[in-house]
Formats: structure tokens, sequence, C-alpha cells
């Protein structure tokens, strides 16, 4: 799957858990936090998704290849 599609469908699959967690909301500022909190999953997992897999071991980390190196 390319990244741009993949990001699209992070970013539904969290919007679309955030707009079903705010019906019902009455304050503002728990609609603005939620909302900035919802954006930095997706962010975050786009990064990582971007990054690939960061292997525990710090000495695998060097040989680790990123996902756009060939």
């Amino acid at each position: 799957m390319k990244t741009m599609e993949y990001a699209t469908e992070i970013f539904q699959k969290h919007y679309a858990e955030w707009i079903e967690s705010q019906k019902n909301q009455t304050s503002g500022y728990e609609y603005e936090s939620s909302f900035v909190e919802m954006i930095q999953k997706v962010e975050q997992e786009v990064f990582q998704s971007s990054v690939g897999k960061v292997p525990a071991s710090k000495n695998q980390k060097k040989k680790s290849k990123r996902v756009l190196e060939k």
C-alpha cells in the first residue's frame, strides 16, 4: 500500500473514532483537547509507518534499513 493511502486510512480511522467519542460533548475545552490528542496519535502512527519498525536493541538499530532505502 502506498504511504499516502495508508496515512489517509490512518487519519480516517482515528477521525471516525474521535467523532463517535464527541457525541453529547458540551465542553469546548474537552472538544479541542481531545482533537489535539487524536491528531498527535495520527502523526505518531504515520511517522512510525514511514520510518518502519525500530528494533529494541541499540546494536540492531544501527544495522536496520529505513523503509525508503534500497
